[in-house]
């Protein structure tokens, strides 16, 4: 199976009208594009406050917007501080856009946060239930529901096979591909020990 993964992207008035154009999900795909700008992160959580860290290599102009969860600890907060990151933890209104450009991002309280991009997390689910239907074992880690497998890709259910992301090999491209060329060795691999048995 190379069904792939579906972003569930979080409940933010406004964040499907930006998402592909001026909000992304991977700093290594699109921080170029978006480098030496105003930058917001949205993580709600620890898992996600690496986005910070990751995106501060393609500007210093960054911006923390927490959706009113209160998880940083002090010694976050002020290494924050000391990078120059405002962290804003009120709830997230709208997002403010025009043609799917950010421009500002508008908080609970009415504050507004001038942005010209957006990071965030969303949930990766599978683009397709086939796997649940063949009874494979799914697993959740964090933001993120894969396919369990051996590391050749085989799933608990003989003959079924998962590479990709799917899997939950990192989430590019040549990544997945990668995944894939490995699987199919084992199929064949499995095809032939198979077909050697009958004799």
């Amino acid at each position: 199976m190379l069904q792939g993964m579906k972003d569930v992207l979080p409940d933010i008035d406004g964040i499907f009208e930006v998402y592909g154009t001026s909000a992304f999900v991977c700093p290594f795909c699109d921080g170029w594009e978006l480098r030496d700008r105003q930058i917001s992160v949205i993580a709600p959580n620890d898992v996600d406050l690496h986005f910070v860290k990751m995106i501060s290599g393609w500007t210093k102009h960054l911006s923390l917007l927490t959706r009113g969860s209160l998880f940083l600890s002090a010694d976050q907060r002020v290494e924050l501080q000391r990078h120059g990151i405002t962290v804003y933890e009120e709830q997230i209104k709208r997002i403010e856009s025009l043609q799917g450009y950010v421009n500002q991002i508008t908080l609970s309280s009415a504050r507004s946060v001038e942005c010209e991009g957006i990071f965030f997390t969303p949930t990766l689910m599978q683009s397709t239930d086939i796997p649940e239907q063949l009874g494979c074992v799914l697993s959740v880690n964090g933001p993120v529901m894969k396919i369990n497998t051996d590391p050749m890709g085989r799933t608990n259910v003989p003959g079924v096979y998962s590479a990709g992301d799917a899997s939950g090999v990192p989430f590019q491209l040549i990544s997945a591909a990668s995944s894939g060329a490995t699987t199919a060795a084992a199929i064949q691999l499995d095809m032939l020990d198979a077909e050697w048995s009958k004799v």
